[in-house]
C-alpha cells in the first residue's frame, strides 16, 4: 500500500497516469493523499491563482493607456507576493535522493508483487 501523505502532486499524477487511476485495491490513486496535503496544494493552487489575476491585471494596466509607475509597481510585487508562497507550496517536500530511493523500493515491490502473482 503506498503512502501519498509526503508525496508531491507530480508523482501523485504521474503514478496515476502510469498506473492507472484505479490501484491494485481498485481504489483511486489521488484519493489516497490525506486530507492535510491535500488542502495544502489546493491552498496553493489559489495563491498561483490570484497571482495570475494579479498579473492579468499588470498586463491590462500596461496596455490600457498612461501609467502610472507606482501603481504598475505595485501590481507586479502583488503578483510576486502571490506567486512566492503558490511555488514554495508547491515544491517537492523530499530530496532528489529520498525520492529517488523512495520509487526504487517502489519499483522493487511492485516486481515482487508481479512475481508472486505468476
Amino acid at each position: 500500500m503506498r503512502d501519498f501523505r509526503r508525496v508531491p502532486v507530480f508523482d501523485v499524477v504521474s503514478a496515476a497516469v502510469r498506473d492507472g487511476l484505479a490501484g491494485s485495491e481498485g481504489s483511486c490513486l489521488i484519493s489516497k493523499m490525506n486530507g492535510y496535503t491535500r488542502r495544502m496544494r489546493m491552498f496553493s493552487l489559489l495563491f498561483a491563482l490570484i497571482a495570475l489575476v494579479m498579473l492579468a491585471m499588470f498586463v491590462i494596466y500596461l496596455f490600457r493607456g498612461p501609467v502610472d509607475p507606482l501603481i504598475s509597481v505595485g501590481l507586479f510585487v502583488s503578483f510576486l507576493a502571490c506567486l512566492a508562497p503558490a511555488l514554495l507550496l508547491l515544491k517537492p517536500f523530499e530530496s532528489r535522493e529520498e525520492l529517488r530511493r523512495r520509487r526504487e523500493k517502489a519499483r522493487e515491490e511492485r516486481e515482487r508483487r508481479r512475481g508472486s502473482s505468476d
